[in-house]
């Protein structure tokens, strides 16, 4: 367990991936139009002055270059539209980013040019004569898309296969809602929303759809000709192993380069922010500055805990947070509300700040909440919540699932994990309390500045 990643801001051999296939449990849905006719090097790091690790500057060389497609006339207007106003540094995210790959640089910049190019447009049909990629979920065409995290950690070996395929990437959803509900692209992010010239035609053209193997997507042959390529992969890890089995030397990993790249794409809505905030005032929490700790007591067929099991998971939880970065304060969240009550409890008997949301009611899973289709896309917002709280943490402890996994990722140390290793049988990666050395960066009373997120990008005209 290791401390590599900071917050700035980014082969495997034949008999592996024979081995690696061959154990795959998940198949990926893939939907084409072909009627549409739209068709290790680990890198190195170092310290910066505030203890944060940055990525050295490492050019990576690529032979997918993308076309140039910038009419100088457009620039204008797509400052407006991309551009940071009212902060320090003016310009596109991916630019501050030193885990960011080149090619990934580039095609965001590519990705910005021609999506604008496509709505200025006067062509006909020209949005049907575009390689694309669609992340989707629809109401009207896809029943099950997966959990929040499950559905949407792909975004970034999806993001790859867009870029070495030549395509446009998109991502919509209307299933539970659109999810723009929960997150918008940033100001000077990737605006990967579905124009809507674009919803329309993924709507009104029935699909037929396969199953292929997740090593097959868009490399083979017969998908090159496609136009337009609409999927709802689904991964607990992201497809994290064939993301970096494409590394170049001196790339960030999957793992380095997944909080930049989440930021690049992301940031919560309206809505969702304010309630971040408040929660950030409440609590006392300073974004960075604290661990988080997720446990899903309630777990695949297991649905309810006894009392005792609750104060063994939830203690060893609360234990290994403070392991992974001491005297600084933790926050609880869990499935089961009695977990978040013995957290802070415990928090309490230990002399610590141990903290959790005040809720009356569990996180809706987007998958699997009953009456999904008549519910308000407000009721979802927890779920979106609980990720950024978790994910704005230093470090985070975790056990069952993608969601705390995916937390990890997003927080601001993503090495900085541990993996609880809970089963029906208990704790099989077991934690012990760990005082700080009386240097805690927090304070009880400090708030993290507001804003905490950049604002969202202005919508499409």
């Amino acid at each position: 367990m290791s401390n590599q990643h900071g917050s700035g801001g980014l082969v495997l051999s034949l008999g592996r991936k024979i081995v690696f296939f061959c154990v795959l449990y998940c198949f990926s849905l893939l939907t084409i139009h072909s009627v549409l006719s739209l068709e290790e090097g680990k890198p190195e790091q170092v310290l910066d002055a505030s203890g944060q690790h940055q990525l050295t500057k490492n050019a990576d060389k690529s032979s997918h270059s993308l076309p140039d497609t910038s009419p100088k006339k457009l620039q204008d207007k797509l400052d407006q539209e991309y551009r940071i106003h009212g902060r320090p540094y003016e310009g596109n995210l991916w630019e501050l980013s030193d885990f960011a790959p080149a090619w990934m640089k580039e095609y965001f910049e590519w990705h910005k040019q021609e999506r604008f190019r496509l709505l200025s447009s006067t062509e006909p049909d020209v949005w049907t004569k575009t390689p694309l990629l669609v992340m989707q979920c629809l109401k009207e065409e896809d029943s099950k898309c997966g959990g929040t995290a499950d559905r949407t950690k792909p975004f970034l070996f999806l993001l790859r296969e867009a870029y070495m395929t030549k395509r446009l990437m998109f991502i919509h959803w209307t299933l539970p809602a659109h999810l723009e509900e929960f997150l918008v692209p940033p100001m000077g992010g990737m605006n990967w929303r579905a124009p809507k010239p674009l919803q329309d035609m993924l709507v009104q053209r029935k699909t037929k759809g396969f199953k292929i193997f997740k090593g097959e997507i868009l490399k083979s042959s017969r998908y090159k000709t496609t136009p337009i390529i609409q999927t709802r992969l689904q991964s607990v890890d992201g497809f994290r192993e064939l993301y970096d089995d494409d590394l170049v030397l001196g790339e960030a990993s999957f793992e380095d380069v997944f909080h930049d790249a989440w930021r690049i794409l992301f940031t919560p809505s309206v809505p969702v922010q304010q309630i971040l905030e408040s929660e950030f005032r409440r609590m006392g929490l300073i974004s960075g500055k604290y661990s988080a700790a997720h446990l899903r007591a309630l777990y695949g067929r297991v649905e309810k805990r006894t009392e005792e099991q609750v104060w063994a998971l939830t203690s060893n939880a609360v234990n290994c947070a403070s392991m992974l970065y001491p005297g600084t304060p933790i926050l609880m969240a869990s499935d089961l509300s009695r977990c978040t009550e013995v957290a802070v409890e415990y928090g309490k008997q230990k002399a610590a700040k141990v903290v959790a949301r005040e809720q009356i009611s569990l996180p809706l899973h987007l998958d699997k909440a009953d009456g999904m289709e008549n519910r308000k896309p407000s009721e979802f917002y927890d779920t979106f919540v609980d990720l950024y709280l978790m994910g704005m943490a230093r470090c985070v402890t975790y056990n069952r699932g993608g969601f705390g996994q995916w937390a990890s990722l997003l927080s601001h140390n993503s090495s900085c994990h541990h993996n609880q290793k809970t089963s029906i049988k208990g704790v099989g990666a077991p934690c012990n309390w760990t005082e700080g050395n009386g240097n805690s960066v927090v304070g009880a009373n400090q708030e993290s500045p507001i804003p905490l997120f950049v604002e969202p990008m202005s919508s499409d005209p």
